[in-house]
């Protein structure tokens, strides 16, 4: 099949794609998910004021997050879906400083490669994050994955929390 008889356009869809618009998410409590995102990250709330509604929609940097009150729809026991946010190696060790100071549970950083760093968190409605560093400046500090010889693998079990923020 060609793109032609697929009813592709003539042209270049990657240069159409500009980017991630948004990220719509269930949360079991906007109020709370507001004061998550905006407390802990300094998202901007933005878009609709209704005086009855909540301001649903965050703005982070590269990306909206738009939050739908829908509990008991996260899923458990598993690492996919999750959402990764990009993070600079210093970035990357204050959040994870700033959320457990919060209360929110977090994991030592780890890699695939002993370049990348990554960090697993999940806010107060159980959805599943990353913090993801394409090349930490500390990579001795890191536990290797387990699928590339080392020992460590994120229990994503054991970040969930009652959030008390």
């Amino acid at each position: 099949m060609t793109r032609k008889s697929a009813g592709v356009a003539e042209g270049n869809a990657r240069d159409w794609i500009t980017g991630i618009n948004h990220i719509a998410l269930p949360v079991r409590n906007i109020a709370e998910a507001a004061r998550f995102w905006t407390g802990l990250f300094e998202a901007e709330p933005f878009g609709r004021d209704d005086p009855g509604r909540p301001n649903f929609h965050f703005q982070l940097p590269g990306v909206v997050l738009a939050l739908f009150e829908r509990p008991g729809v996260i899923g458990i026991h598993v690492e996919y879906p999750h959402y990764g946010f990009t993070a600079t190696a210093e970035g990357l060790r204050r959040m994870k400083r700033r959320l457990e100071e919060a209360g929110v549970k977090t994991h030592q950083p780890w890699t695939r490669n002993r370049r990348e760093a990554l960090m697993y968190f999940r806010d107060p409605s159980g959805n599943l994050f990353e913090l993801y560093c394409p090349d930490y400046d500390r990579p001795e500090e890191l536990a290797l994955a387990k699928q590339r010889g080392g020992d460590f693998h994120p229990d994503v079990d054991a970040l969930f929390y009652d959030w008390k923020g």
